[in-house]
Protein backbone atom coordinates (compact mmCIF):
# COMPACT_ATOMS: atom_id res chain seq x y z
CA UNK A 1 0.00 0.00 0.00
CA UNK A 2 1.23 3.46 -0.80
CA UNK A 3 2.18 5.30 2.45
CA UNK A 4 0.84 8.49 0.96
CA UNK A 5 -2.69 7.13 1.41
CA UNK A 6 -2.18 6.98 5.24
CA UNK A 7 -1.69 10.73 5.53
CA UNK A 8 -4.58 12.12 7.58
CA UNK A 9 -5.57 15.70 8.00
CA UNK A 10 -7.32 17.01 11.11
CA UNK A 11 -10.21 19.41 11.16
CA UNK A 12 -7.87 22.37 11.67
CA UNK A 13 -5.77 21.33 8.76
CA UNK A 14 -2.80 19.95 10.73
CA UNK A 15 -1.25 16.70 9.71
CA UNK A 16 -0.36 13.88 12.09
CA UNK A 17 3.33 14.53 11.34
CA UNK A 18 3.16 18.10 12.52
CA UNK A 19 1.24 17.02 15.60
CA UNK A 20 3.98 14.51 16.34
CA UNK A 21 6.58 17.27 16.11
CA UNK A 22 4.57 19.48 18.44
CA UNK A 23 4.20 16.60 20.90
CA UNK A 24 7.97 15.99 20.85
CA UNK A 25 8.55 19.69 21.36
CA UNK A 26 6.17 19.71 24.34
CA UNK A 27 7.97 16.73 25.83
CA UNK A 28 11.30 18.49 25.45
CA UNK A 29 9.90 21.62 27.05
CA UNK A 30 8.54 19.57 29.94
CA UNK A 31 11.93 17.84 30.33
CA UNK A 32 13.75 21.15 30.24
CA UNK A 33 11.27 22.52 32.71
CA UNK A 34 11.96 19.65 35.12
CA UNK A 35 15.70 20.15 34.75
CA UNK A 36 15.25 23.86 35.22
CA UNK A 37 13.20 23.24 38.31
CA UNK A 38 15.93 21.04 39.68
CA UNK A 39 18.46 23.75 38.92
CA UNK A 40 16.25 26.27 40.63
CA UNK A 41 15.97 23.99 43.65
CA UNK A 42 19.75 23.58 43.83
CA UNK A 43 20.21 27.33 43.46
CA UNK A 44 17.60 27.94 46.15
CA UNK A 45 19.37 25.51 48.50
CA UNK A 46 22.65 27.29 47.82
CA UNK A 47 21.06 30.63 48.57
CA UNK A 48 19.57 29.22 51.77
CA UNK A 49 23.02 27.89 52.83
CA UNK A 50 24.60 31.25 52.07
CA UNK A 51 21.82 32.95 54.00
CA UNK A 52 22.43 30.69 57.01
CA UNK A 53 26.19 31.34 56.84
CA UNK A 54 25.60 35.08 56.52
CA UNK A 55 23.22 34.96 59.45
CA UNK A 56 25.80 33.03 61.51
CA UNK A 57 28.54 35.53 60.62
CA UNK A 58 26.25 38.44 61.48
CA UNK A 59 25.32 36.80 64.77
CA UNK A 60 28.99 36.18 65.64
CA UNK A 61 29.94 39.69 64.55
CA UNK A 62 27.13 41.12 66.64
CA UNK A 63 28.30 39.00 69.56
CA UNK A 64 31.88 40.17 69.06
CA UNK A 65 30.81 43.79 68.89
CA UNK A 66 28.64 43.42 71.97
CA UNK A 67 31.43 41.63 73.82
CA UNK A 68 33.93 44.24 72.69
CA UNK A 69 31.61 46.99 73.87
CA UNK A 70 31.07 45.13 77.14
CA UNK A 71 34.83 44.69 77.57
CA UNK A 72 35.33 48.43 77.12
CA UNK A 73 32.78 49.02 79.87
CA UNK A 74 34.44 46.31 81.96
CA UNK A 75 37.84 47.91 81.49
CA UNK A 76 36.41 51.19 82.73
CA UNK A 77 34.91 49.40 85.73
CA UNK A 78 38.19 47.52 86.33
CA UNK A 79 40.14 50.75 86.55
CA UNK A 80 37.70 52.06 89.14
CA UNK A 81 37.10 48.91 91.22
CA UNK A 82 39.00 47.62 94.25
CA UNK A 83 39.33 44.14 92.71
CA UNK A 84 41.30 45.72 89.89
CA UNK A 85 43.92 47.14 92.23
CA UNK A 86 47.36 45.70 92.90
CA UNK A 87 48.54 45.50 96.50
CA UNK A 88 51.69 47.37 95.53
CA UNK A 89 53.32 48.84 92.43
CA UNK A 90 57.09 49.39 92.46
CA UNK A 91 57.70 51.91 89.71
CA UNK A 92 61.19 51.10 88.41
CA UNK A 93 62.12 53.56 85.71
CA UNK A 94 65.85 53.03 86.24
CA UNK A 95 68.04 51.20 88.73
CA UNK A 96 70.01 54.41 89.23
CA UNK A 97 66.96 55.86 90.98
CA UNK A 98 67.36 53.43 93.87
CA UNK A 99 70.41 55.35 95.10
CA UNK A 100 68.91 58.69 94.10
CA UNK A 101 65.30 59.60 94.63
CA UNK A 102 64.29 55.97 95.13
CA UNK A 103 61.66 53.71 93.52
CA UNK A 104 58.18 55.06 94.09
CA UNK A 105 55.84 52.65 95.90
CA UNK A 106 52.14 52.91 95.19
CA UNK A 107 49.57 51.05 97.31
CA UNK A 108 46.41 51.30 95.15
CA UNK A 109 44.23 48.83 97.05
CA UNK A 110 42.20 50.83 99.63
CA UNK A 111 41.40 47.61 101.53
CA UNK A 112 45.03 47.28 102.61
CA UNK A 113 45.98 48.71 105.98
CA UNK A 114 49.35 50.45 105.90
CA UNK A 115 51.04 50.85 109.28
CA UNK A 116 51.45 54.39 110.53
CA UNK A 117 55.17 53.76 110.90
CA UNK A 118 55.90 53.91 107.19
CA UNK A 119 59.41 52.43 107.63
CA UNK A 120 57.76 49.12 108.57
CA UNK A 121 54.71 49.42 106.34
CA UNK A 122 55.84 46.52 104.16
CA UNK A 123 55.38 44.06 107.03
CA UNK A 124 51.59 44.26 106.80
CA UNK A 125 51.37 43.28 103.13
CA UNK A 126 53.04 40.89 100.73
CA UNK A 127 52.85 37.79 102.95
CA UNK A 128 52.25 34.50 101.15
CA UNK A 129 53.38 30.91 100.54
CA UNK A 130 55.08 31.45 97.20
CA UNK A 131 55.71 34.01 94.48
CA UNK A 132 54.53 33.38 90.93
CA UNK A 133 55.72 35.64 88.11
CA UNK A 134 53.84 36.08 84.86
CA UNK A 135 56.32 37.30 82.26
CA UNK A 136 56.68 37.77 78.52
CA UNK A 137 57.17 40.42 75.87
CA UNK A 138 55.17 43.64 75.61
CA UNK A 139 51.38 43.42 74.95
CA UNK A 140 51.11 39.61 75.00
CA UNK A 141 48.23 39.39 77.47
CA UNK A 142 49.99 38.86 80.81
CA UNK A 143 47.42 40.89 82.74
CA UNK A 144 44.58 39.14 80.88
CA UNK A 145 45.93 35.83 82.18
CA UNK A 146 46.29 37.21 85.72
CA UNK A 147 42.64 38.22 85.73
CA UNK A 148 41.59 34.70 84.76
CA UNK A 149 43.95 33.02 87.20
CA UNK A 150 43.11 35.19 90.22
CA UNK A 151 39.48 36.11 89.51
CA UNK A 152 40.70 39.70 89.53
CA UNK A 153 39.88 42.76 87.43
CA UNK A 154 43.22 44.34 86.69
CA UNK A 155 42.97 46.76 83.75
CA UNK A 156 44.07 44.83 80.67
CA UNK A 157 43.74 46.95 77.59
CA UNK A 158 46.06 48.97 75.38
CA UNK A 159 45.09 52.02 77.44
CA UNK A 160 46.85 50.63 80.51
CA UNK A 161 50.57 49.88 80.85
CA UNK A 162 51.99 47.79 83.69
CA UNK A 163 54.75 49.64 85.54
CA UNK A 164 57.99 48.10 86.85
CA UNK A 165 56.99 45.32 89.27
CA UNK A 166 53.43 44.97 90.57
CA UNK A 167 52.11 42.30 92.91
CA UNK A 168 48.94 41.10 94.56
CA UNK A 169 48.22 38.45 97.17
CA UNK A 170 45.50 36.04 96.04
CA UNK A 171 44.13 32.51 96.39
CA UNK A 172 44.34 29.97 93.55
CA UNK A 173 42.47 27.40 95.66
CA UNK A 174 40.73 27.28 99.03
CA UNK A 175 43.98 26.50 100.81
CA UNK A 176 46.68 27.95 98.54
CA UNK A 177 47.54 31.64 98.75
CA UNK A 178 50.27 33.04 96.55
CA UNK A 179 51.62 36.39 95.43
CA UNK A 180 51.26 37.06 91.72
CA UNK A 181 54.01 39.25 90.29
CA UNK A 182 53.29 41.21 87.12
CA UNK A 183 56.00 43.04 85.22
CA UNK A 184 56.24 45.64 82.52
CA UNK A 185 56.60 43.70 79.27
CA UNK A 186 59.93 43.67 77.49
CA UNK A 187 60.63 45.22 74.08
CA UNK A 188 58.01 47.93 74.47
CA UNK A 189 58.31 51.30 72.70
CA UNK A 190 60.30 54.15 74.21
CA UNK A 191 59.76 57.91 74.29
CA UNK A 192 61.71 60.31 72.12
CA UNK A 193 63.96 61.41 75.00
CA UNK A 194 64.87 57.87 76.16
CA UNK A 195 67.75 55.66 75.08
CA UNK A 196 67.04 52.20 73.70
CA UNK A 197 70.17 50.77 75.29
CA UNK A 198 69.24 52.13 78.74
CA UNK A 199 65.69 50.80 78.50
CA UNK A 200 66.96 47.36 77.46
CA UNK A 201 69.35 47.36 80.40
CA UNK A 202 66.56 48.30 82.84
CA UNK A 203 64.32 45.57 81.40
CA UNK A 204 67.11 43.02 81.82
CA UNK A 205 67.75 44.06 85.42
CA UNK A 206 64.03 43.84 86.24
CA UNK A 207 63.96 40.34 84.74
CA UNK A 208 67.02 39.38 86.81
CA UNK A 209 65.52 40.80 90.00
CA UNK A 210 62.17 39.11 89.45
CA UNK A 211 63.91 35.85 88.59
CA UNK A 212 65.71 35.83 91.95
CA UNK A 213 62.48 36.78 93.73
CA UNK A 214 60.14 34.22 92.15
CA UNK A 215 59.51 30.57 92.96
CA UNK A 216 58.02 29.65 89.59
CA UNK A 217 57.08 31.28 86.29
CA UNK A 218 54.39 31.52 83.64
CA UNK A 219 55.63 32.76 80.26
CA UNK A 220 52.96 34.32 78.00
CA UNK A 221 53.23 34.41 74.19
CA UNK A 222 50.87 35.10 71.28
CA UNK A 223 52.21 33.82 67.99
CA UNK A 224 55.33 31.91 69.06
CA UNK A 225 57.98 34.07 67.40
CA UNK A 226 61.75 33.72 67.44
CA UNK A 227 61.84 36.62 69.94
CA UNK A 228 59.61 34.63 72.31
CA UNK A 229 61.73 31.52 71.79
CA UNK A 230 64.88 33.49 72.59
CA UNK A 231 63.40 34.92 75.80
CA UNK A 232 62.14 31.47 76.80
CA UNK A 233 65.55 29.90 76.17
CA UNK A 234 67.22 32.54 78.37
CA UNK A 235 64.79 31.84 81.20
CA UNK A 236 65.36 28.08 80.87
CA UNK A 237 69.11 28.59 81.12
CA UNK A 238 68.67 30.73 84.22
CA UNK A 239 66.57 28.05 85.90
CA UNK A 240 69.03 25.29 85.07
CA UNK A 241 71.96 27.37 86.29
CA UNK A 242 70.47 28.39 89.64
CA UNK A 243 70.84 25.76 92.36
CA UNK A 244 68.38 27.53 94.69
CA UNK A 245 65.44 27.13 92.32
CA UNK A 246 63.42 24.04 93.25
CA UNK A 247 61.03 24.14 90.30
CA UNK A 248 62.89 23.89 87.01
CA UNK A 249 59.80 23.76 84.78
CA UNK A 250 58.30 26.77 83.02
CA UNK A 251 54.64 27.06 82.11
CA UNK A 252 54.18 28.55 78.63
CA UNK A 253 50.71 29.97 77.90
CA UNK A 254 49.99 30.49 74.20
CA UNK A 255 47.48 33.35 74.32
CA UNK A 256 46.02 33.17 70.79
CA UNK A 257 43.78 36.23 70.87
CA UNK A 258 42.62 35.94 67.24
CA UNK A 259 41.44 32.31 67.46
CA UNK A 260 37.67 31.86 67.91
CA UNK A 261 36.53 28.41 66.72
CA UNK A 262 37.50 24.80 67.46
CA UNK A 263 38.87 24.29 63.95
CA UNK A 264 41.06 27.41 64.23
CA UNK A 265 42.23 26.27 67.67
CA UNK A 266 43.34 22.85 66.39
CA UNK A 267 45.27 24.36 63.48
CA UNK A 268 46.87 27.00 65.71
CA UNK A 269 47.91 24.39 68.32
CA UNK A 270 49.55 22.29 65.62
CA UNK A 271 51.30 25.24 63.96
CA UNK A 272 52.33 27.13 67.12
CA UNK A 273 53.23 24.22 69.41
CA UNK A 274 53.47 20.60 68.26
CA UNK A 275 55.17 21.31 64.92
CA UNK A 276 57.99 23.16 66.71
CA UNK A 277 59.13 20.29 68.93
CA UNK A 278 60.61 16.83 68.50
CA UNK A 279 57.44 14.85 69.21
CA UNK A 280 59.22 11.50 68.87
CA UNK A 281 61.91 11.92 71.52
CA UNK A 282 61.80 15.16 73.51
CA UNK A 283 58.13 16.19 73.74
CA UNK A 284 54.74 14.55 74.07
CA UNK A 285 51.10 15.57 74.39
CA UNK A 286 49.28 14.79 77.65
CA UNK A 287 45.57 14.94 78.45
CA UNK A 288 44.65 15.87 82.02
CA UNK A 289 41.16 15.77 83.53
CA UNK A 290 40.18 18.93 85.44
CA UNK A 291 37.13 19.51 87.63
CA UNK A 292 36.20 15.84 87.17
CA UNK A 293 34.92 16.30 83.62
CA UNK A 294 36.99 18.17 81.02
CA UNK A 295 40.15 16.82 79.45
CA UNK A 296 42.74 19.47 78.68
CA UNK A 297 45.45 18.79 76.11
CA UNK A 298 48.90 20.16 76.87
CA UNK A 299 52.48 19.62 75.70
CA UNK A 300 55.32 18.57 77.98
CA UNK A 301 59.01 19.01 77.16
CA UNK A 302 62.03 18.57 79.41
CA UNK A 303 61.72 22.03 80.99
CA UNK A 304 58.36 23.42 79.82
CA UNK A 305 54.62 22.81 79.91
CA UNK A 306 52.57 24.37 77.10
CA UNK A 307 48.86 25.23 77.25
CA UNK A 308 46.60 27.38 75.08
CA UNK A 309 44.12 30.21 75.62
CA UNK A 310 41.97 31.63 72.82
CA UNK A 311 39.55 34.52 72.42
CA UNK A 312 36.76 34.24 75.00
CA UNK A 313 34.28 36.39 73.08
CA UNK A 314 32.36 33.24 72.00
CA UNK A 315 31.07 30.31 74.13
CA UNK A 316 33.64 27.81 72.81
CA UNK A 317 36.51 30.08 73.83
CA UNK A 318 35.02 30.72 77.26
CA UNK A 319 34.85 26.98 77.95
CA UNK A 320 38.36 26.25 76.68
CA UNK A 321 39.83 29.10 78.73
CA UNK A 322 37.92 28.12 81.87
CA UNK A 323 39.25 24.56 81.68
CA UNK A 324 42.81 25.73 80.99
CA UNK A 325 42.74 28.13 83.95
CA UNK A 326 41.52 25.27 86.17
CA UNK A 327 44.52 23.21 85.05
CA UNK A 328 46.90 26.11 85.78
CA UNK A 329 45.46 26.50 89.27
CA UNK A 330 45.86 22.77 89.81
CA UNK A 331 49.55 22.99 88.86
CA UNK A 332 50.22 26.08 90.98
CA UNK A 333 48.59 24.47 94.03
CA UNK A 334 50.82 21.43 93.59
CA UNK A 335 53.93 23.61 93.27
CA UNK A 336 53.11 25.37 96.56
CA UNK A 337 52.64 22.18 98.57
CA UNK A 338 55.88 22.41 100.59
CA UNK A 339 56.28 26.19 100.85
CA UNK A 340 56.05 28.27 104.02
CA UNK A 341 54.89 31.84 104.58
CA UNK A 342 57.28 34.66 103.65
CA UNK A 343 57.18 38.40 102.97
CA UNK A 344 57.92 39.73 99.49
CA UNK A 345 59.53 42.96 100.75
CA UNK A 346 61.84 41.09 103.11
CA UNK A 347 62.82 38.74 100.28
CA UNK A 348 63.44 41.73 98.00
CA UNK A 349 65.64 43.43 100.62
CA UNK A 350 67.51 40.18 101.16
CA UNK A 351 68.28 39.85 97.43
CA UNK A 352 69.48 43.43 97.14
CA UNK A 353 71.57 43.20 100.33
CA UNK A 354 73.15 39.93 99.21
CA UNK A 355 74.22 41.62 95.99
CA UNK A 356 75.66 44.52 97.99
CA UNK A 357 77.52 42.11 100.23
CA UNK A 358 78.89 40.15 97.28
CA UNK A 359 80.07 43.30 95.51
CA UNK A 360 81.60 45.04 98.53
CA UNK A 361 83.17 42.08 100.33
CA UNK A 362 86.19 42.56 98.10
CA UNK A 363 86.67 46.00 99.69
CA UNK A 364 86.90 44.63 103.25
CA UNK A 365 90.44 44.46 104.58
CA UNK A 366 91.40 40.84 105.04
CA UNK A 367 92.03 39.91 108.66
CA UNK A 368 93.66 36.90 110.21
CA UNK A 369 90.76 36.87 112.63
CA UNK A 370 87.60 35.26 111.28
CA UNK A 371 85.65 37.05 114.00
CA UNK A 372 86.85 40.48 112.84
CA UNK A 373 85.87 39.65 109.28
CA UNK A 374 82.41 38.58 110.43
CA UNK A 375 81.93 41.83 112.37
CA UNK A 376 83.03 43.86 109.34
CA UNK A 377 80.48 42.08 107.18
CA UNK A 378 77.69 42.67 109.71
CA UNK A 379 78.54 46.38 109.87
CA UNK A 380 78.52 46.52 106.10
CA UNK A 381 75.03 45.00 105.93
CA UNK A 382 73.74 47.40 108.60
CA UNK A 383 75.04 50.39 106.69
CA UNK A 384 73.46 49.17 103.48
CA UNK A 385 69.99 48.61 104.89
CA UNK A 386 67.22 49.34 102.41
CA UNK A 387 64.42 51.46 103.73
CA UNK A 388 61.02 52.84 102.83
CA UNK A 389 61.04 56.63 103.05
CA UNK A 390 58.19 59.12 102.74
CA UNK A 391 58.23 62.42 100.86
CA UNK A 392 55.22 64.60 100.09
CA UNK A 393 52.75 61.82 101.02
CA UNK A 394 54.47 59.36 98.70
CA UNK A 395 56.48 56.24 99.59
CA UNK A 396 59.88 55.33 98.10
CA UNK A 397 62.20 52.34 98.35
CA UNK A 398 65.67 53.80 98.84
CA UNK A 399 69.30 52.96 99.58
CA UNK A 400 72.06 55.58 99.37
CA UNK A 401 74.68 52.83 99.11
CA UNK A 402 73.23 50.98 96.13
CA UNK A 403 75.28 51.08 92.94
CA UNK A 404 73.86 50.48 89.48
CA UNK A 405 76.07 47.44 88.89
CA UNK A 406 74.98 45.55 92.00
CA UNK A 407 72.64 43.24 90.10
CA UNK A 408 75.08 42.33 87.35
CA UNK A 409 76.00 39.04 89.02
CA UNK A 410 72.62 37.40 88.56
CA UNK A 411 72.66 34.09 86.62
CA UNK A 412 73.05 34.28 82.85
CA UNK A 413 73.27 38.06 82.56
CA UNK A 414 76.31 37.39 80.36
CA UNK A 415 75.67 34.87 77.60
CA UNK A 416 78.80 33.76 75.73
CA UNK A 417 78.51 32.66 72.10
CA UNK A 418 79.47 29.06 71.37
CA UNK A 419 79.77 26.51 68.56
CA UNK A 420 79.36 22.75 68.76
CA UNK A 421 81.25 20.80 66.08
CA UNK A 422 80.90 17.07 65.50
CA UNK A 423 83.30 14.99 63.37
CA UNK A 424 84.45 11.41 63.02
CA UNK A 425 87.41 12.14 65.31
CA UNK A 426 86.07 14.41 68.06
CA UNK A 427 83.16 16.30 69.58
CA UNK A 428 84.31 19.92 69.92
CA UNK A 429 82.77 22.76 71.94
CA UNK A 430 84.11 26.27 71.30
CA UNK A 431 83.05 29.07 73.68
CA UNK A 432 83.89 32.77 73.34
CA UNK A 433 84.74 34.14 76.78
CA UNK A 434 86.32 37.56 76.18
CA UNK A 435 87.44 39.42 79.27
CA UNK A 436 87.32 36.31 81.51
CA UNK A 437 90.51 34.97 83.03
CA UNK A 438 91.00 31.21 82.76
CA UNK A 439 90.99 30.84 86.56
CA UNK A 440 87.48 32.33 86.64
CA UNK A 441 86.12 29.55 84.41
CA UNK A 442 84.76 26.36 85.97
CA UNK A 443 84.58 23.28 83.75
CA UNK A 444 83.08 20.13 85.24
CA UNK A 445 81.24 17.03 84.15
CA UNK A 446 78.38 15.00 85.58
CA UNK A 447 78.40 11.70 83.70
CA UNK A 448 77.81 12.67 80.06
CA UNK A 449 76.80 16.30 80.75
CA UNK A 450 79.49 18.98 80.50
CA UNK A 451 78.94 22.11 82.60
CA UNK A 452 80.81 25.37 81.98
CA UNK A 453 80.25 28.35 84.26
CA UNK A 454 81.98 31.57 85.18
CA UNK A 455 81.61 35.30 85.66
CA UNK A 456 82.57 38.30 83.56
CA UNK A 457 83.36 41.32 85.74
CA UNK A 458 83.02 44.92 84.64
CA UNK A 459 86.33 46.29 83.42
CA UNK A 460 85.67 50.00 83.94
CA UNK A 461 84.66 52.52 86.61
CA UNK A 462 82.17 55.35 86.35
CA UNK A 463 78.65 55.66 85.02
CA UNK A 464 77.74 53.96 81.75
CA UNK A 465 76.27 56.22 79.06
CA UNK A 466 75.45 53.38 76.66
CA UNK A 467 74.74 49.73 77.49
CA UNK A 468 75.84 47.34 74.74
CA UNK A 469 78.17 44.88 76.47
CA UNK A 470 76.96 42.50 79.18
CA UNK A 471 78.55 41.28 82.38
CA UNK A 472 77.80 38.79 85.13
CA UNK A 473 77.52 35.07 85.69
CA UNK A 474 76.82 32.48 83.02
CA UNK A 475 76.01 28.78 83.07
CA UNK A 476 76.09 26.39 80.09
CA UNK A 477 75.27 22.69 79.75
CA UNK A 478 76.23 20.36 76.90
CA UNK A 479 75.13 16.74 76.57
CA UNK A 480 77.92 14.60 75.12
CA UNK A 481 76.62 12.04 72.57
CA UNK A 482 76.98 8.39 73.47
CA UNK A 483 79.40 7.66 70.60
CA UNK A 484 82.05 9.93 72.15
CA UNK A 485 84.15 9.15 75.22
CA UNK A 486 83.11 11.77 77.76
CA UNK A 487 86.05 10.77 80.00
CA UNK A 488 88.58 11.83 77.36
CA UNK A 489 88.09 15.55 77.89
CA UNK A 490 90.72 17.98 76.62
CA UNK A 491 90.58 21.70 77.43
CA UNK A 492 92.48 24.52 75.72
CA UNK A 493 92.08 28.22 76.60
CA UNK A 494 93.68 30.86 74.37
CA UNK A 495 92.95 34.50 73.46
CA UNK A 496 89.55 34.54 75.22
CA UNK A 497 88.33 31.34 73.56
CA UNK A 498 87.73 28.06 75.40
CA UNK A 499 87.93 24.83 73.38
CA UNK A 500 86.79 21.54 74.94
CA UNK A 501 87.00 18.31 72.96
CA UNK A 502 86.03 14.66 73.43
CA UNK A 503 87.48 11.83 71.37
CA UNK A 504 85.30 9.53 69.31
CA UNK A 505 84.67 6.29 71.17
CA UNK A 506 86.66 3.65 69.27
CA UNK A 507 84.67 0.84 70.90
CA UNK A 508 81.53 1.81 68.99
Amino acid sequence: MDRRHLFIETDDGKSTESLQKELTQVKLEILNSEQGQQCLQVHAQKLQAEHRELKRVLTETNGLLNSKFSSEITNFDEENSDSGKYDCIIDIKSFKDLAGGGWELDFPNPNLIIKENYEDCFESIGNSLAFLTVTGAYDKGKTFLLNKLCNANFPSSKKVETKGISFKSTYVSDTTDIIIIDTAGTHGPIKYNEKISEKKETEKRIRDLVFLLSDFFIFVVNDFTTLDQELLEKLEKQLKGNKKKIHKELIVVHNLKDVYTEEMAEKAWEKQVTNLYDMKNKAHVIKTTVDGRAQIKWLKTEFTRHVMLISDLLPFGKQINSDTISLLRQWVSAFCANHTQKNIFRELFKILNENLKEKQNTNIVRSDSIKELHVAQEQLLDSNKFSVIRRENKYYLHSPYFKENHLDTTPNSFEPAFDVVRSSEEYLIIIDTPGIAEENLIVRRTKNVLIVEGVREKDFDGESQEFMRSFGKFYLEFKIPSDYDYRSRKKVYKDGTLRISFKHDSDD
